[in-house]
């Protein structure tokens, strides 16, 4: 029995010699941008797809592990579409290839929550869950043949996301995450009009394959040796 408590002390006294206060504010957030062209030679159409993401979050250390904040996110898609619509010639109706633009902006703000366990004093496995909640518009560009519409659409979700950060220097952490587990539920609704279509869904996407990088501010962050 004493060998057991003589153990069970020398992995508290290893645990506490590398304790990490991981400050008391936390600065993170994501940036990305992305584009893609696809040339179709049957129809002479070339197909440019772009997204753009912002993605600040700000929290707060209530405790030396855990950690609750503010995240917020805007996203911009540009995505030309093309459809085959019938075209009258004066004599009949002929099918023709139109290109429309087809654009969403989307906002985004909600609450996170982190919660870190130590490794060593130099590193950390976390746990990020997000509520957030959703708001933005889709239009299709105004086009010969097509007319112009715009979508407001508004929602929100949960997820959870397993991570890790490095501690390079005192205040720097390197984060790699890998995907997350998540429900979302939206709303569409074309404006002027009271229908309305409504999607959920959920996903798992954990794994290598979702590993994402970044960077993080851990003001005020102390590790014992």
């Amino acid at each position: 029995m004493k060998k057991l408590f003589i153990i069970a002390a020398l992995l508290g006294s290893a645990t506490l010699s590398h304790a990490q206060d991981f400050g008391k504010t936390l600065i993170t957030g994501a940036v990305s941008y992305s584009s893609s062209k696809t040339e179709n030679g049957d129809t002479n159409f070339d197909s440019k797809n772009s997204t753009f993401s912002l993605n600040p979050k700000v929290g707060f250390f209530v405790s030396p592990r855990f950690a609750i904040g503010v995240s917020a996110g805007y996203e911009s898609r540009s995505t030309p579409q093309l459809i085959n619509l019938p075209i009258y010639n004066g004599n009949g109706y002929n099918t023709a290839y139109v290109q429309i633009d087809y654009e969403t902006k989307t906002f985004n703000v909600g609450p996170f929550v982190r919660l870190y366990q130590p490794v060593g004093n130099k590193a950390a496995f976390f746990g990020q869950a997000n509520a957030y909640y959703s708001s933005g518009k889709s239009e299709y560009e105004d086009t010969p043949n097509v007319t112009f519409s715009t979508y407001s659409n508004k929602g929100g979700g949960v997820s959870l996301a397993p991570g890790f950060v490095f501690f390079p220097t005192n205040t720097l952490g390197l984060e790699l995450t890998m995907g997350n587990i998540g429900y979302t539920m939206m709303k569409s609704e074309p404006e002027g009009s009271d229908s309305s279509t409504k999607t959920s869904s959920f996903n798992a996407n954990l794994g290598l394959s979702s590993v994402s990088l970044g960077v993080s501010l851990y003001l005020g962050r102390s590790a014992s040796e």
